[in-house]
């Protein structure tokens, strides 16, 4: 009978210890008032924000692929960073951009981003990085500053 008892314990534990149980996920956000990205559990209707995901810095402004498999990130240094969402857990890469974008734009596949920079004394600039997630590649940064601002 302990022999009995003992195998059941030692399976039991044994299948807590494999599975975790999470409710249906609807993606992730920034949550500005946080500086942190969060998950966003439930379903449409009925969801709410889960506790902030550990990226280890407090995040200054993001931007979230529509697949939401990953995001550009501003961290509070004000250095850009790649977050990439994935079932194994968080990556984090660092992106060498020319400097703090000021905005930060995704296209619609997700696969390429456009950095703008508006600095003090009208200079304006844009920054393209492509091949994302996985292949990035930073393009130079092109002055805008010529083109006509509204006013």
């Amino acid at each position: 009978m302990q022999y009995l008892a003992v195998v059941f314990l030692c399976a039991t534990g044994g299948a807590v210890a494999q599975s975790s149980l999470s409710g249906p996920s609807l993606g992730v956000i920034y949550d500005a008032s946080a500086q942190a990205i969060r998950p966003v559990w439930g379903i449409p209707g009925a969801s709410s924000a889960g506790k902030r995901i550990d990226t280890g810095f407090m995040i200054a402004a993001a931007a979230i692929s529509p697949a939401q498999d990953y995001a550009l990130a501003v961290s509070a240094d004000g250095s850009l960073k790649l977050l990439i969402f994935a079932p194994a857990g968080l990556t984090i890469k660092d992106i060498h951009s020319s400097a703090t974008p000021d905005r930060m734009v995704l296209s619609p596949s997700g696969s390429a981003a456009i950095l703008y920079y508006n600095r003090p004394r009208g200079t304006a600039a844009l920054q393209v990085i492509g091949g994302l997630p996985n292949a990035i590649q930073v393009g130079p940064r092109i002055d805008i500053s010529a083109l006509p601002h509204p006013s």
